[in-house]
């Protein structure tokens, strides 16, 4: 808890500094404020996730909150199931909470990955303006994770076998437990992962590598 609170104050204080300093609003300095705040929602997504989203939910009554106003009361879930709307807005809720927490984590990837290609480019042609290029990767960094994260969705869509049901996610709790475990998208969702982050450590690296070999 101290060492997210730590590191959530470290990344609101840089994109702060940098989004209220008009001097520092400048490429690729707006690059790096991004992924802070990228990094920052995913760590709330993560907090949430080691606590428990359900069990977050239900201690506040977000599932009831939920449940009577966007869900109108009804109970239905999606599809539309008989269950009890609390279950199915609570199982709502933690479904949504993993599925944000990949979408930061590919977000924060994706952002750090035009970082380093950005530094191979501007080595490459120092005298083209690289905020030419910033449009660029910011439509690359929002479209590849929101597109990854409905793949995801919808693999577990067509895989859950309780897809009808509102316990996918519930179940996994129980009403007396106060030291749950989040649960995390797994399947598709962690080879999807891995892939980003290897595509990103290998450009990371041929980009430190290139960047010393041309300086």
């Amino acid at each position: 808890m101290i060492l997210w609170l730590l590191s959530t104050i470290g990344l609101v204080f840089v994109a702060q500094t940098i989004l209220y300093n008009k001097q520092l609003q400048g490429h690729p300095q707006m690059l790096i404020a991004y992924i802070c705040m990228a990094e920052c929602c995913m760590s709330w997504n993560a907090l949430i996730q080691v606590l428990g989203p359900v069990y977050v939910s239900c201690y506040l009554g977000l599932d009831q909150i939920f449940a009577w106003t966007a869900m109108s009361g009804q109970g239905q879930y999606w599809r539309g199931t008989f269950n009890t709307t609390d279950k199915c807005a609570a199982d709502l809720m933690c479904n949504s909470n993993a599925l944000f927490f990949q979408f930061f984590q590919l977000l924060s990837l994706m952002l750090n990955v035009c970082l380093c290609a950005d530094l191979i480019l501007t080595i490459q042609s120092p005298f083209t303006p690289a905020g030419n290029r910033a449009k660029w990767y910011y439509g690359i960094s929002w479209f590849v994770p929101t597109f990854m994260v409905i793949v995801i969705h919808i693999t577990k869509e067509a895989t859950d076998l309780n897809k009808l049901t509102c316990s996918s996610c519930i179940s996994l709790y129980t009403s007396s437990s106060s030291t749950v475990v989040g649960t995390m998208v797994t399947g598709v969702g962690n080879y999807i992962l891995a892939f980003v982050m290897s595509v990103y450590i290998i450009v990371a690296i041929y980009s430190v590598i290139y960047a010393y070999r041309r300086l």
